[in-house]
């Protein structure tokens, strides 16, 4: 579907946040409808109805229990990314003739053969796009990053300069219904996620593949070390990375065939698991056939994105973390590796979606951190783990502490390094019911980090 193809249809908008507001702009500006309808399942705020103003379409709003209803008088419905595509209104609509599409397949719709890079994964998406684009500017490239990044695509739609490269971040909501593959996709794990939304980690990791969905036209650029990605049947073109004939990560080193790239002490960002988003990075450049002669050099300025590993403070021997947008067992285990050697009080917990916690549980373990501090809802669970793996491997158990909320967490981690450490923050599961999202939950430990009284060692 093409966005003239809206042209004084009545279209419904699904969502009320950032995506719906991008379409509203671009349709009132290129298509306008004869009408909009905004339907979010909780009212639309005040300064979200702000946005959906200067048009001259009429626009309505509903919420809640009206939402087929409302729905149902629209010719074409825009599904933000945050509604699932399986909720049951959907396939209702549908049987009665609404027809349903997203902004990315609109965006594809216009730019079917665009210069893109298409990133997704359960992990590591908007490290690996920010770092593809910054490699492609330090070479001279026109570049635009959008996407599950937090710019919309239709924001984009017609761009005023010339592009040279277009690095589109996809989540799984974005790629479960995408109608046409990009041009180089990058697909960096899969681990079980978003249950929620998909209904199953099956139907999950199905969605993220569906990026490849054009296996003759795509170009695929695929991650080694992960298990559910080899056991796919690849597409035609495939370029694997992370594997000894490629672009491999050994710690903090990139090397090329043997040959070492880039120093562990000149790359910018800390992990093995941010080497292998490295190496994706440079793979996908070269597959697109703008490969990186000076890795060093081009990753020049680069900085860790906010909550991915970021040092929020320093108080004497005690460094405090923010890694909040680890969400997954996967994610967490990935941030002690990069913490190896070091003391380390973890803060975890979060909405309970299911996690299996006991490979995450036995890192704990082996990797020496010094005490565990949990928060509601998995934090009980996760710590019935670490009592079970210590027992049945006979090994010493940190210090095991339940929490109620943040400011605690953070106070009673301090004290249990004793003075010296890093207190860290990945909560191995999402922020949903405490806090509106990852990025208000890191919020809340970097004021209970920087606050003097709530760190006082007893």
């Amino acid at each position: 579907m093409r966005v003239c193809e809206l042209a004084g249809k009545r279209v419904g908008l699904w969502g009320a946040g950032r995506e719906a507001q991008s379409a509203y702009r671009a349709l009132s500006a290129l298509a306008p409808p004869s009408s909009f309808t905004v339907v979010s399942d909780e009212p639309a705020s005040s300064e979200q109805r702000a946005q959906f103003a200067g048009g001259d379409a009429p626009v309505s709003f509903s919420d809640g229990e009206d939402t087929q209803a409302a729905l149902g008088g629209c010719e074409v419905v825009i599904r933000s990314p945050g509604v699932s595509r399986y909720r049951p209104e959907i396939a209702m609509l549908e049987r009665a003739g609404v027809g349903f599409t997203t902004a990315t397949n609109l965006w594809m719709a216009e730019h079917p053969d665009a210069p893109a890079i298409a990133v997704t994964g359960t992990k590591g998406k908007s490290t690996t796009s920010s770092l593809i684009a910054h490699m492609a500017r330090s070479d001279g490239a026109g570049v635009v990053l959008a996407g599950n990044i937090g710019v919309p695509l239709l924001d984009y739609l017609h761009p005023a300069e010339p592009v040279d490269l277009w690095v589109l971040e996809l989540s799984s909501y974005q790629t479960a219904d995408l109608e046409r593959s990009p041009r180089v996709a990058v697909l960096l794990n899969l681990y079980p996620e978003h249950i929620d939304w998909h209904g199953s980690h099956e139907r999950y990791y199905r969605d993220k593949l569906n990026v490849l969905r054009d296996s003759e036209r795509v170009l695929a650029v695929l991650n080694a070390r992960d298990e559910r990605l080899r056991a796919i049947a690849p597409p035609a073109n495939t370029v694997w990375f992370a594997r000894s004939d490629s672009y491999d990560a050994r710690g903090q080193e990139i090397r090329r065939d043997g040959e070492v790239l880039l120093r562990a002490e000149d790359s910018p960002l800390s992990g093995e698991h941010n080497a292998l988003n490295i190496c994706a990075a440079l793979a996908a450049l070269e597959a697109f056939g703008r490969p990186v002669s000076d890795v060093a050099g081009a990753l020049t300025g680069f900085q860790a994105l906010p909550h991915r590993l970021q040092l929020i403070h320093v108080a004497g021997r005690v460094s405090y973390i923010d890694d909040g947008i680890s969400t997954t067992p996967q994610s967490t285990m990935a941030a002690l590796a990069a913490l190896a050697g070091t003391r380390v009080a973890l803060i975890a917990g979060g909405y309970d979606r299911g996690q299996d916690y006991s490979e995450l549980a036995q890192a704990i373990l082996n990797s020496g951190v010094a005490a565990v501090v949990a928060l509601p809802d998995t934090g009980e669970r996760l710590l019935e783990e670490v009592r079970a793996y210590a027992a049945q491997a006979t090994l010493h158990a940190p210090l095991l502490i339940a929490v109620q909320g943040m400011h605690e967490a953070v106070q009673r981690a301090c004290e249990a390094l004793g003075g010296e450490g890093v207190v860290l923050l990945s909560p191995a599961a999402p922020s949903f019911g405490a806090y509106r999202d990852f990025k208000e939950r890191s919020q809340h430990f970097i004021r209970a980090a920087t606050d003097s009284q709530a760190l006082e060692v007893s």
